[in-house]
């Protein structure tokens, strides 16, 4: 199982195609887990979860890439 980042447009816009995806290295998986409070990978596979300006700006930090601050991103668990 992976870490997986999705983009669309903010705002309920009428596309609501997806606009970013990023496959994050599982290297940084338990790091990015902890940092996000979950008690581990499975918990999170519960759903996609919203990220926050501020959660965007410390994953990025984290796996060393710019994301998108542009669109609302979520975070969830494929594969």
């Amino acid at each position: 199982m992976y870490l997986e980042i999705n983009g669309f447009l903010p705002n309920h816009d009428p596309d609501d195609s997806l606009k970013f995806e990023l496959l994050v290295d599982s290297a940084l998986t338990e790091q990015i887990v902890k940092f996000l409070g979950h008690r581990s990978l499975n918990a999170m596979a519960e759903a996609e979860w919203p990220l926050t300006k501020e959660q965007v700006a410390e994953l990025s930090s984290i796996i060393g890439k710019p994301l998108p601050l542009d669109l609302a991103l979520l975070i969830g668990v494929v594969g």
